[in-house]
């Protein structure tokens, strides 16, 4: 009987690697049966026999303590220091395990990620209180998946932390971006596991035929893709956005946009739900502001909001600049016509007309513009299986 983490690599293997079962069998050291039952049921195994232990459990000790004094150190040497005089093979796997814990970690490592191949995840906390509706508030999780080849961001704010509402936030934020990364990278997480992965999120990652790297404690070389601000929230289905930041983070500028929800009863303001107040606002600028190392440009408290999809309206619109790039601050009520809000990147093009026609050529469509409206012309794009940006070519960026 296998257990839930052999079930998911199965699946895995075959569907993302796209291994037969022949290989798949060869390369995990299991019958050949015991894949095709794998990869012929969708539910993980309920129950696993427990473990009659290795002969290598007795001198386990003894080859942890070589390693730290010598994490380099061949096996051979090893198995002659602590008297080894079984098979190699069993000793050269258990090595192989325990190895990279005493490694040090190289600090001029150069990492490249293929399409497709890696998108790291991490749960970031709002650092203002939040308001939540009829007199709550609090400072929820969001859910933070960032792509490791295309640096495309997506968030998504939670309930709470449990497996089960991660586990909802996966599902959701992959689901916008229409595919799925080959392997998903966690920072031990308690909802996801630590060391191993929690049973349910076992079974959610065989199910999607992914793989979940928890990154060892305290390595520094984990935590690569992450940022405490680029943060984007998905608007809830049928409904308003939740009241947090959003980043749309792309690779010549950024847009951030800053909703919430209603927050006063409709008898109060009837179909006018009010925009975060100024101190809200202010407090979360000087958190990003210090942050980014980011420097305002302008502020402007009545920009035209034909730019968001409200011509007859106004917003406050922040420019600033940071090592990042540079940023865009919209503070509205939340309440945008589509596609505006949907938009994952900004980016910023010499000539908006000749980026355009090359972009819909290649197949993409133009859902607004391009129009002049904050002293720049943009359109917003949505591009073959759901990427959705927007263009300028103005020169403040």
């Amino acid at each position: 009987m296998i257990d839930v983490e052999d079930w998911a690599e199965i699946r895995r293997m075959h569907r993302v690697e796209g291994l037969s079962a022949r290989a798949v069998a060869r390369q995990l050291g299991i019958s050949r049966n015991t894949v095709l039952r794998a990869l012929a049921s969708d539910r993980p195994p309920r129950y696993r026999r427990a473990s009659k232990g290795s002969a290598v459990d007795a001198v386990e000790p003894a080859v942890r303590e070589l390693l730290k004094q010598t994490p380099t150190m061949p096996v051979t040497v090893i198995a002659e220091r602590i008297g080894w005089e079984r098979g190699m093979t069993i000793l050269r796997e258990r090595v192989r395990e325990l190895r990279p814990a005493y490694l040090p970690v190289d600090p001029v490592s150069r990492t490249v990620y293929e399409p497709g191949e890696l998108a790291q995840c991490d749960l970031w906390f709002p650092p203002v209180d939040i308001p939540l509706g009829y007199g709550q508030t609090g400072r929820p999780p969001v859910l933070v998946i960032v792509s490791g080849y295309s640096r495309m961001i997506t968030a998504r704010m939670l309930p709470s932390r449990q497996t089960g509402d991660l586990i909802d936030g996966h599902w959701r934020l992959l689901t916008g971006w229409q595919a799925v990364p080959k392997t998903l990278v966690w920072d031990n997480e308690p909802g996801i596991g630590k060391g191993r992965l929690t049973s349910e999120f076992a079974a959610f990652a065989g199910l999607l035929a992914i793989r979940v790297h928890l990154c060892r404690p305290r390595d520094p070389a984990g935590p690569g893709q992450r940022s405490q601000c680029h943060r984007r929230a998905l608007p809830r289905p049928g409904g308003p956005r939740r009241g947090h930041p959003v980043c749309r983070w792309g690779q010549h500028s950024a847009v951030l946009a800053h909703h919430t929800t209603g927050l006063q009863a409709a008898a109060d303001r009837p179909g006018q739900p009010r925009v975060p107040a100024a101190g809200w606002v202010s407090a979360f600028l000087r958190s990003y502001l210090k942050f980014t190392s980011g420097v305002v440009e302008s502020d402007v408290p009545k920009a035209n909001a034909s730019e968001i999809g409200l011509p007859s309206q106004t917003f406050r619109r922040i420019r600033l600049t940071s090592p990042f790039g540079r940023t865009v601050i919209s503070v509205t009520n939340g309440h945008l016509p589509y596609p505006y809000g949907h938009e994952t990147t900004g980016y910023k093009v010499a000539n908006l007309a000749t980026t355009l026609s090359k972009a819909k050529a290649a197949g993409a469509t133009v859902l607004s513009g391009p129009h002049l409206s904050g002293g720049r012309h943009s359109a917003i794009v949505t591009f073959p299986g759901g990427y959705v940006a927007e263009i300028h070519d103005d020169n403040s960026g």
